[in-house]
């Protein structure tokens, strides 16, 4: 018998999907460990170096800022290659920024290193790792993607306790070299993502000769002349701005209200699991209500900037941290694990690797600006009120740009949008079809 090609035999919402799924979720919460670990290594970098808190800012600010800016180049190895080259490269780019960090000598090169070669490896893997397992499910899309939200979780409630157990007991040095040879095991996620039917079949597409997307085969930016879409994207700044402002400065922060090694630990743990729950939330209102899905992201990011601005009030009262770390984990969890689903309301899955790319570097402007921007007001003010209160101003105006995009959907509703083609399975067979592509 002759090989089956992809076509006959494809493993859509069943087979070899599950198996990738599994890998996929594996990796994210290994890559996650490391990405939010920042707010335990900054403390250790500051007291490595005693650089001040933001120069020291921009190692934490440029490896989860460039996980997000760098997208779109993990979107064109995608597009010019696959899934699976994505992942891979860039598991051994992080790698080696993580291990040539147990070696640097100053902060200036632990920028280089834990900064910009961790990002730009963790933004290859990201862009890979989403496309990838999105493009084996079509039943099951939604709630796939929303579930690696839940890995990611799994992964920030197990970095503090770990990154603390590292930092204690074997120094800074050997904690790179440790995370480095846990993020190396994402090169075998990357070889057990092989190119799906779905893919192969995008490939084809964009690689035929009478293919009118020939012509920007490497990455689309017309997307962003969808208006509802591009105030979507933009709200996405907000949230990342305050996120990654708490994740890596909230540690620190502890400190400087008096709280041990111990209370860091706990606090951080209690954000992790709020963090989880609110992601699991997100979760379900994606998988059983998506069209209330961007709703919903309004309506949890405005809350957030409420209870964020009153932080100055409540802080010094008992428990006031734990409040402030639980609602910011639980509250920002929920769009977290709801964001790649949404993106994708707003364009066809032929369009799945640009819409992830965009939605990573609009979310990157936020993860780059949070930190360093909260760590210049704590220079200026020595509060760390104000910086958090400047936090729930920034999500206050993401919840209007949401609001925005909400309206400009009914408005592009009664001009009508444009037929996209579609790549879906049937009965094994591989279709193209044109649909009115629908917004919420």
């Amino acid at each position: 018998m002759g090989q089956k090609t992809f076509q006959e035999k494809p493993d859509i919402d069943r087979g070899w999907a599950w198996t990738v799924m599994i890998a996929a979720y594996l990796g994210t919460a290994a890559q996650c460990i490391t990405i939010y670990m920042g707010g335990i290594i900054h403390i250790a970098l500051i007291n490595r170096y005693n650089e001040g808190q933001t120069k020291t800012s921009i190692v934490g600010a440029l490896s989860s800022g460039l996980l997000c800016l760098t997208s779109p180049i993990g979107g064109i190895i995608n597009n010019s290659f696959s899934c699976r080259v994505a992942i891979v490269s860039g598991a051994i780019v992080s790698t080696a920024g993580l291990a040539l960090s147990a070696f640097m000598p100053s902060l200036d090169w632990m920028i280089v290193t834990a900064g910009t070669l961790v990002g730009l490896g963790n933004g290859f893997i990201v862009a890979g790792i989403n496309c990838g397992i999105a493009l084996y499910f079509e039943k099951w899309r939604d709630t796939v993607l929303s579930l690696t939200s839940l890995t990611i979780a799994f992964g920030m409630f197990l970095s503090a306790p770990l990154g603390l157990y590292f930092i204690n007991n074997y120094g800074l040095s050997t904690t790179f070299l440790l995370l480095a040879c846990m993020q190396a095991q994402i090169c075998i996620v990357g070889v057990i993502c092989k190119p799906s039917v779905i893919e192969n079949k995008i490939q084809l597409k964009r690689k035929s000769p009478s293919s009118k997307t020939k012509s920007i085969t490497c990455f689309d930016l017309t997307l962003l002349n969808n208006v509802p879409y591009l105030f979507f994207l933009c709200s996405t700044v907000a949230w990342n701005f305050a996120l990654c402002a708490v994740l890596v400065h909230f540690p620190y922060c502890i400190t400087v209200f008096e709280g041990s090694n111990s209370d860091i630990g706990y606090i951080m743990t209690s954000l992790s699991v709020a963090n989880l729950a609110g992601r699991f939330v997100g979760t379900v209102t994606v998988s059983r209500w998506h069209e209330k899905g961007l709703y919903a992201h309004v309506a949890v990011i405005a809350i957030s900037g409420i209870c964020s601005v009153l932080f100055p009030f409540y802080s010094n009262l008992k428990g006031g941290l734990y409040i402030f770390g639980i609602q910011i984990g639980l509250l920002l969890g929920w769009p977290n694990s709801m964001m790649t689903s949404l993106s994708l309301s707003f364009v066809s899955v032929d369009k799945l690797s640009e819409s992830t790319s965009l939605v990573f570097l609009f979310s990157g402007i936020g993860v780059v600006s949070g930190p360093i921007l909260t760590g210049y007001l704590y220079s200026v003010t020595r509060s760390y009120e104000y910086s958090f209160l400047a936090s729930g101003f920034f999500l206050l105006i993401g919840s209007a740009l949401g609001i925005i995009s909400l309206c400009n959907i009914q408005k592009t509703r009664n001009n009508g949008t444009n037929m996209e083609t579609i790549v879906t399975v049937s009965n094994n067979q591989l279709k193209e079809t044109s649909e009115n592509n629908s917004l919420l």
